[in-house]
């Protein structure tokens, strides 16, 4: 139990360390692309600070199979130079046992990104409509629960974004030169086809002239928002979307004859994201096991990260490839996934057959 505490705790803080160093760098590139937009509107160099650091969350979780890879590699690296490894080996413990530890040092990370995903991506989200409201002329026009904006005589109310996606329950008040409503149109939800042009569905109109209403109800109907132009009103990323929130809008695509591929496939993507977890942490055990008793752990962090880049590439690639030949998102991202669970079962049992 205490060798299984000491090489875990190894591992975690190999986990950290990357971690933190991962983040630095993508924390520093993002500060660079945001630096010329300094200046936009109310968009300093405070806000730029400020939108990185929000963002930084959810970037971590993108990277986390790099940060298990690599992580893994670096924590058992460390024993190679001290020979506890071949020390462990020499007491009787089969690489399985080792690759057992880093596992369960996976295990923990799992247990870690869980409720980093539940909060990562609403943050993301808070953090992208900060940027947009400092950077627009028209403020926050799409604020997660009801949202105002002006231009003139003409006032329009968004009360949600449904699925984080989708305006709904939008209401636009025009009034005439004496200040009195003229006309008044509300929506059930809005799909947004450019950034200037919405498509408003279940509709309702009202108009008055003087003591007389007119009532019309219409099915769908082009609507032109009253915002700059020059306003970033775009839907929400991918990436910032929960669960719920992928699973709600690949629904709604479907229903309306949409092409739903993308967001099912991110949703599997993320569901089975612990398995990938598990198969980087073993693969990372293995490429440490493979190498000489005596050797330093270097090499193997640098041939790490060339893994860690091709897996990437490799996951994203078939992944995408088999969601273009028609295959169903949850087969598109299991195949790589799976295919990645043989890889590293393979590595493991190679470095069974004793260091090389």
């Amino acid at each position: 139990m205490i060798v299984a505490r000491y090489f875990v705790s190894a591992v975690l803080r190999g986990y950290l360390i990357v971690a933190l160093a991962l983040l630095a760098l993508f924390g520093l590139f993002a500060v660079m692309d945001e630096a010329g937009d300094i200046g936009t509107a109310r968009y300093t160099a405070s806000d730029a600070l400020v939108f990185v650091a929000m963002s930084l969350p959810a970037t971590l979780l993108d990277l986390v199979p790099f940060v298990i890879l690599l992580g893994t590699i670096f924590g058992f690296s460390g024993f190679l130079r001290t020979q506890e490894l071949l020390a462990l080996r020499t007491a009787g413990l089969s690489v399985i046992g080792i690759a057992g530890l880093a596992m369960a040092a996976a295990l923990v990370a799992t247990c870690l990104v869980v409720p980093l995903e539940i909060s990562a991506r609403p943050l993301l989200q808070q953090a992208i409509l900060f940027r947009t409201s400092e950077r627009s002329p028209d403020g926050n026009l799409l604020a997660r629960e009801g949202s105002w904006i002006t231009r003139g005589d003409t006032f329009v109310y968004v009360g949600a974004l449904t699925g984080g996606q989708r305006p709904s329950r939008v209401g636009i008040f025009e009034f005439d030169d004496q200040l009195e409503l003229r006309r008044f149109t509300h929506a059930a939800e809005a799909e947004i086809q450019h950034n200037d042009l919405w498509r408003l569905r279940d509709i309702e109109i009202r108009t008055m002239e003087g003591d007389r209403q007119q009532h019309e109800s219409v099915a769908e109907l082009d609507w032109r928002p009253i915002w700059s132009p020059a306003t970033l009103l775009q839907e929400f990323p991918i990436a910032s979307l929960s669960m719920s929130e992928l699973r709600q809008h690949a629904a709604f695509l479907e229903a309306t004859d949409g092409s739903s591929t993308a967001h099912a496939v991110e949703f599997w993507r993320r569901a089975l994201g612990p398995l990938s977890i598990f198969a980087f942490a073993l693969l990372g055990a293995a490429l440490v096991l493979s190498v000489r008793p005596r050797s330093g752990g270097g090499l193997v962090i640098v041939i790490g990260v060339a893994v860690a880049i091709a897996l990437y590439l490799f996951q994203q690639i078939s992944t995408n490839a088999a969601a273009l030949a028609g295959a169903p998102p949850p087969v598109a991202v299991a195949l790589p996934t799976g295919l990645l669970v043989v890889l590293a079962g393979a590595a493991a049992r190679r470095a069974n057959q004793g260091p090389r």
